[in-house]
């Protein structure tokens, strides 16, 4: 089944409804994991957000509300998955690759949360924590440039912009391993913030786009 025949039998059998509904969700889990992160820092005593990671959040009595935001940020990473496959346009591969990198980025980011926060889900070998952070360096940027050639991008801000985040993210997002222990959570969440943003724009493109359902 073609793109174009998934979005309009969507669009004749619930109207705009789904769309609206999984960008709404991607910009709630966007919100809500921001809203736990804050939350922790004065749930755990003596934490420090600009020299502590997030991370060491995910460990101790309380560390279920830092999984509960970003499993739910996981979760609305999918959805917008789901709705780039409902409603897609323009160039089907750039579509393909855009839904994949999303899905991909949610799988990544439910590990991550769920079994290998600190990589002690590993018996031996190389540790999968690595492997998983390497994925989440590679796939941000890819969202970014993405996003930014999207027909309802074009002519506006973000399509230059998306590019230019992306190459910045893979010139400066490495420095994480090197910048002082004293604010490596800031820049931590500084990187965070630069995902959350690209999910937020893709959940803002596809609402956008049920205005213009078939």
């Amino acid at each position: 089944m073609s793109d174009t025949t998934i979005r309009r039998t969507v669009h004749h059998h619930a109207g705009l409804a789904p769309y609206r509904v999984l960008a709404g969700f991607a910009l709630f889990g966007a919100v809500l994991t921001v809203i736990l992160d804050m939350a922790m820092w004065f749930i755990i005593d003596g934490y420090n957000p600009m020299a502590q990671t997030i991370s060491e959040l995910a460990a101790g009595p309380h560390s279920w509300i830092q999984d509960l935001g970003i499993c739910t940020f996981a979760v609305g990473i999918a959805c917008l998955a789901i709705g780039f496959t409902l409603r897609s346009d323009g160039d089907r591969h750039r579509n393909v690759a855009m839904r994949t990198a999303l899905g991909l980025l949610s799988a990544v980011i439910l590990t991550l949360a769920l079994y290998n926060e600190y990589g002690d889900g590993d018996f031996g070998g190389v540790e999968i924590h690595l492997w998983l952070v390497g994925a989440i360096y590679l796939l941000v940027p890819a969202i970014f440039w993405l996003l930014s050639g999207l027909p309802a991008m074009r002519r506006s801000l973000f399509q230059n912009g998306g590019k230019a985040v992306a190459v910045a993210w893979l010139l400066l997002a490495p420095l994480f391993f090197v910048v002082p222990d004293t604010w490596d959570g800031a820049f931590e969440r500084v990187l965070a913030m630069v995902m959350i943003a690209g999910v937020v724009g893709g959940a803002f493109y596809l609402y956008r786009q049920s205005d213009h359902a078939d």
